[in-house]
């Protein structure tokens, strides 16, 4: 059985700003095309959950509550998510360029 993906609102107006920037930037196909891939990206992770790294391990990010995986998408971004088993869901909470600083993202 597949999991359900779940995006965090401010996951959305990610994808959503990323798309607005390349449409007004360069053209609006392209920005339809990189947010479309940003989403099958994450997408893989309705059928393997765990392809993802330990983004605690990476980032020292430590959540009581549950365990922080990442995934890059595209060679230029980083979803970060962690795992609901019991209601097979991967919850995406953060998104963002491998050129920030994932750390600052959590201060």
């Amino acid at each position: 059985m597949d999991y359900k993906i779940v995006l965090f609102p401010i996951v959305r107006e990610k994808i959503a700003s990323i798309k607005s920037y390349i449409a007004l930037n360069f053209s609006k196909e392209l920005g339809d095309k990189v947010a479309d891939d940003i989403i099958s990206g994450i997408s893989i992770l309705k059928i393997f959950p765990e392809a993802g790294f330990d983004a605690d391990l990476k980032y020292h990010i430590f959540d009581p509550r549950h365990k922080t995986r990442g995934i890059t998408i595209m060679k230029k971004y980083i979803a970060l998510y962690h795992i609901v088993e019991e209601d097979k869901k991967v919850v995406v909470t953060k998104l963002f360029s491998v050129k920030e600083d994932p750390i600052k993202l959590f201060r």
